[in-house]
């Protein structure tokens, strides 16, 4: 992502914490797009429900049934 390699991703990991890593380095990739920058600011705020009621439809759109591709993980 923007030309981090992988040493840099650790170390910022490492720095951050993982979690605040990724919201950076997403950040980072998407500032200009304002779909992105909604969903970080709702896993920043926590809003699990939205998250997953948008990503039931995003995937629902693809032909993808969330629920069945978790099942499939959790296997």
């Amino acid at each position: 992502m923007n030309g981090l390699n992988p040493n840099q991703i650790f170390q910022m990991a490492h720095k951050l914490g993982p979690r605040a890593a990724v919201i950076q380095m997403v950040n980072q990739q998407f500032q200009n797009n304002p779909q992105i920058q909604q969903l970080v600011q709702l896993a920043e705020n926590g809003d699990i429900g939205t998250l997953s009621s948008f990503a039931q439809q995003y995937l629902g759109q693809q032909g993808i049934d969330l629920n069945q591709e978790l099942n499939k993980i959790k296997r």
